[in-house]
């Protein structure tokens, strides 16, 4: 693995710590009676986390202030989920960060708001939402009214195909790539023959000063936490913009370097560097001669 603290994290939050970014996925994700009472010209960056210690081994955050009705003041958390696996528990932690955003107000002397948390979630199993009382074996419906309950949204990349991202859930072409990216991101196959398409979509985007910035960032997510080799990343940039297949080649060549760039090729210039030849790095690695020199031409 990269030595790189959770690439999928850090995406997620340069994705959505873009204000525009989270106004359109607003719009494609949250239930119609919701959102049209949403005044997003009122819509900031809280700026704050609430995860603590053992949260953080769950979810981290991105919050957001937003006018609901024109007069009363939300949150909207975006709980970015850690886990690659549905966690039967997970209303539990949310409860529990739904509390210390509240006693954050309350030790503050502000008045505690409304909390729309939002599970975005892009593992493999699928997430089922389920009532507070179903954590809880042998209980009747007396006993579940003791239970408090409370619904969240959830954003399941895997349960969108790859047409309703592109076309009918979000239109900043930006959020359509950063999310086709992050739900494929696992599947080597399907990047290696989409993504040149993926890529495209943000063309124009790239060209703008902001858009350079997402572009650099995709590339270094694609690289630290994906296994599509970096030669077919280069290619699908460079298919696309020739600065960007330049920023993917010296992106990959400063992260093998440092000894980041995920996978085996990672540590293959090192060898080369050392002087060792392909039949000893071939023994070492157990990759054909095709592949180091396919490395050693990156």
């Amino acid at each position: 693995m990269p030595s790189i603290l959770n690439p999928h994290d850090k995406f997620f939050k340069e994705v959505f710590q873009d204000t525009d970014n989270v106004i359109d996925f607003i719009r494609g994700v949250f239930p119609e009676q919701i959102r049209d009472r949403l005044d997003f010209d009122t819509l900031y960056s809280d700026g704050t986390s609430y995860v603590d210690e053992e949260l953080s081994e769950v979810f981290s955050d991105i919050v957001y202030t937003c006018i609901y009705n024109g007069k009363t003041n939300i949150k909207i958390t975006l709980l970015f989920e850690h886990k690659s696996y549905y966690d039967k528990y997970h209303k539990m932690q949310i409860l529990k960060y739904m509390v210390r955003i509240w006693e954050s107000a309350r030790k503050n002397k502000i008045e505690p708001c409304p909390v729309i948390s939002v599970v975005v979630y892009h593992g493999e199993d699928e997430w089922q939402i389920r009532p507070l009382s179903s954590c809880f074996d042998d209980i009747d419906e007396h006993l579940k009214s003791y239970i408090p309950d409370f619904e969240y949204i959830l954003s399941d990349f895997s349960r969108y195909t790859d047409e309703e991202i592109k076309n009918s859930l979000f239109s900043r072409v930006s959020l359509e790539t950063a999310v086709l990216l992050m739900k494929n991101i696992n599947d080597e196959d399907i990047l290696r023959k989409n993504l040149q398409d993926y890529l495209a979509i943000s063309s124009l985007y790239f060209r703008d000063e902001k858009g350079l910035i997402f572009m650099r960032s995709l590339i270094h997510y694609l690289y630290s936490a994906g296994d599509l080799p970096a030669k077919d990343v280069i290619t699908a940039m460079a298919a696309i913009t020739s600065e960007g297949g330049e920023t993917a080649m010296s992106t990959a060549t400063r992260l093998m370097e440092m000894g980041e760039l995920k996978g085996i090729e990672k540590g293959i210039e090192k060898m080369l560097m050392k002087g060792l030849s392909v039949e000893d790095i071939m023994d070492i690695t157990e990759l054909s001669a095709v592949e180091i020199e396919r490395i050693r031409d990156l």
